[in-house]
């Protein structure tokens, strides 16, 4: 399972993403399920830590990695094609992000699924899928252009154990 990476709250505020919980919500439930092996937390490296954290709290038991490397849903599908070659991955996100994560790992010949996550409260999430109307044909030019990974970290490292 590979939960994309998001903030947990707006800037340097205590005001929430309204994406963040409901996204550790469904990997909690996904991973609880039993059909998870390794949770992959990727984002920014803030966010894994916090998105590690709360996994555990919410009762994840499996092994979580995080990949601090995923800096945008580009890296962290190239860098899970790298890391877990020939495994089925479930990406857990919203919908309108999974729908991107899919097609991306589709290019990869990548086996892939998705779990979407509540479309959260408030307006936050309504901009996150507004902000996705730009990074879908984004994710169609970075593919066509062959475009850079964001980090000049190799796909295949970076992933770490979380405690």
């Amino acid at each position: 399972m590979v939960l994309l990476g998001t903030n947990e709250f707006v800037g340097q505020t205590e005001i929430p993403t309204g994406t963040y919980r409901p996204r550790i919500a469904a990997a909690a439930e996904l991973a609880k399920s039993g059909r998870v092996k390794v949770a992959v937390v990727s984002g920014i490296e803030a966010q894994t830590f916090t998105m590690a954290r709360d996994l555990r709290a919410a009762g994840v038991t499996c092994p979580i990695v995080r990949d601090p490397y995923g800096w945008r849903t580009l890296d962290s599908v190239h860098r899970v094609a790298a890391s877990y070659p020939g495994e089925p991955v479930v990406f857990v996100s919203q919908g309108w992000h999974c729908d991107r994560a899919l097609w991306m790992a589709d290019r990869l010949q990548l086996r892939a699924c998705a779990y979407p996550a509540a479309f959260g409260d408030g307006w936050r999430p309504v901009w996150g899928a507004a902000r996705d109307l730009i990074a879908k044909p984004k994710a169609v030019w970075d593919w066509l252009t062959g475009s850079e990974l964001a980090t000049a970290q190799p796909p295949a490292t970076g992933n770490v154990p979380a405690r």
